[in-house]
Order: structure tokens, then sequence, then C-alpha cells
């Protein structure tokens, strides 16, 4: 499987979100890797970043059956 799939399985999905004042905060996770990256979307920009635990090691969370 290539970076992006022509499969209906979408890459990313969302973890986690939080909407404060003109914020939005999302973590994602990439079903290929585990890895989590931490979202943040104001009225004037957006940043994304891979998250890090304590430890400054990043992230990764296995999938979950819902």
């Amino acid at each position: 499987m290539g970076l992006f799939s022509s499969k209906e399985v979408k890459r990313f999905e969302t973890i986690h979100e939080e909407h404060e004042f003109d914020q939005d905060i999302r973590i994602f996770r990439d079903r290929m890797t585990g890895v989590n990256y931490l979202a943040v979307n104001s009225g004037v920009g957006f940043a994304m970043t891979p998250l890090l635990d304590s430890e400054r090691k990043v992230v990764v969370t296995e999938e979950t059956t819902e």
C-alpha cells in the first residue's frame, strides 16, 4: 500500500477533538504507522506536529476495534 491508497479506507482517523473559542484541537492517528499527530487550527493559522510523550518520544497507538 502506498502513501495514499485508492481504496475506501482513509489513512487518518480523528481520535480526539476539542473546540474552544476560535481554536480547534485534534489528534489524528495514521492508520498505517500508528503515529499520533496534534493539529491546532485557529482563526489565523494551522499547525500540525507528531504528538510526543513525556520522554519526547513519538506517541504510537495500535488500531482500536469498536
